[in-house]
């Protein structure tokens, strides 16, 4: 039963590491959509000032 449980421990504990993987992940995708959509809106207020 021991071993069992062990067993059943170590699977959830990979999960988890391989949930916290994906999260870094998805955080730096997150961090560089929303870097990229600034910058493209930087981009946009300069255009509508030469405009003006």
């Amino acid at each position: 039963m021991e071993m069992l449980r062990n067993a059943k421990e170590e699977e959830l504990n990979a999960i988890i590491d391989e949930l916290r993987a994906n999260y870094a992940v998805l955080q730096e995708q997150f961090a560089k959509e929303e870097s990229e959509k600034l910058a493209a809106a930087e981009r946009c207020v300069g255009c509508c000032r030469l405009w003006r």
